[in-house]
């Protein structure tokens, strides 16, 4: 397992909604600490429970133990447990007692984002029931930095191919590294299976900023190193080939575009049947556009969000093995052509990328 880290683009309104779901993760964090401390104290008055703790501890100091002490130690491991249970002491408990408290809530956090919770607070339990702690506390709105998440089909659920988190309404965009080597890095790092996605804040001096921590099932990549050697590229229509002294590779360019192509389009049919019965009046008969129509147009809330949705990340990753620092291309070669094989030019052309490197191309 690994995790990603992207800057998410925030408007005012959403930074307010974001703030509030913070407040309301803060508020069942302390309801849940203060039912679990409660639970605890009423455990720690349980003759029954302290009469089996002691036997329990008696068993655990001897050194060397008979199997039916072994036998025994067991059945009082069962009975403690079925005592703490019996109190709401257990990681069940509490993530029940939290989502019935969490429903008032429903619309600022998902059922899952609240188990997560109650699952910090069950790890401070375990911590003064079995660890060196010593009390559970309370904690400050302040303290409050990350919104959990169990997977990515509940709550913050992390879209790869639009580069959006959505949220129980929100829409909110990432943030991509502008140096091409760190945005390789990233591209690498979210090709394993997406587990779940957390709600991440930083304080600035400028206020919060709001961060999609995205973590990723697998090994993290290892980044690859600079070279010294000498490569020479042969870009193509449709792929690209580059050779060096000790490495070769042949890419192909947007391998993904006729998805992306596919999507787009039954994107663009649906906005234009929503603005087409939002705007009746802007159309003819013959379904073409009255120019002399001049009212404002009208969009619908649907509208909206997919023209939201429809901006997708249509460019294909070009990786160049880093294994050269020299590159030579063909004479005669046009690379004007290159924005032609990308959706909407999001494709940079390759002389753009180089420079950004601090490497020229020879002829």
């Amino acid at each position: 397992m690994h995790t990603v880290q992207l800057l998410l683009k925030t408007s005012k309104y959403e930074r307010h909604e974001i703030d509030r779901r913070f407040h309301a993760l803060a508020h069942l964090h302390n309801v849940c600490v203060k039912h679990a401390r409660k639970c605890m104290i009423r455990l720690q008055h349980d003759k029954r429970y302290a009469e089996l703790r002691q036997l329990y501890n008696e068993l655990v100091k001897k050194e060397k133990m008979s199997k039916e002490e072994k036998s025994q130690k067991k059945k009082l491991a069962k009975q403690l447990a079925a005592c703490r249970t019996k109190q709401g002491l257990s990681k069940a408990s509490l993530e029940h007692y939290l989502k019935v408290c969490g429903k008032q809530f429903s619309k600022l956090l998902s059922s899952q984002q609240v188990q997560a919770e109650a699952d910090r607070v069950w790890c401070g339990v375990e911590r003064c029931l079995f660890g060196n702690g010593k009390e559970l506390h309370f904690k400050k709105l302040m303290d409050f930095d990350t919104i959990g998440g169990k997977s990515n089909k509940n709550g913050a659920r992390f879209d790869l191919d639009a580069m959006y988190v959505n949220w129980l309404g929100l829409s909110l965009k990432c943030y991509l590294p502008k140096s091409e080597n760190s945005l390789s890095y990233v591209w690498e790092s979210l090709k394993g299976k997406i587990s779940y996605c957390n709600i991440k804040r930083l304080m600035f001096s400028s206020g919060w900023r709001y961060y999609a921590e995205i973590v990723v099932s697998g090994a993290a990549p290892t980044r690859v190193s600079i070279g010294t050697s000498t490569m020479g590229i042969d870009p193509g229509v449709s792929t690209i080939a580059g050779v060096s002294e000790d490495a070769c590779v042949l890419e192909e360019l947007a391998p993904n575009a006729i998805r992306y192509e596919k999507r787009i389009q039954t994107i663009s049919q649906s906005m234009d049947r929503s603005r087409r019965i939002s705007n009746p009046n802007k159309y003819n008969e013959n379904g073409t556009i009255n120019r002399s129509n001049r009212d404002p147009w009208k969009y619908s809330k649907n509208y909206v969000k997919m023209r939201k949705n429809s901006v997708l990340f249509c460019g294909s990753k070009l990786l160049l093995l880093y294994c050269f620092t020299t590159p030579r291309q063909e004479k005669n070669v046009d690379f004007s052509y290159t924005s032609h094989f990308s959706l909407n030019g999001f494709l940079p052309r390759f002389p753009f990328n180089f420079s950004s490197r601090g490497i020229k191309l020879p002829i």
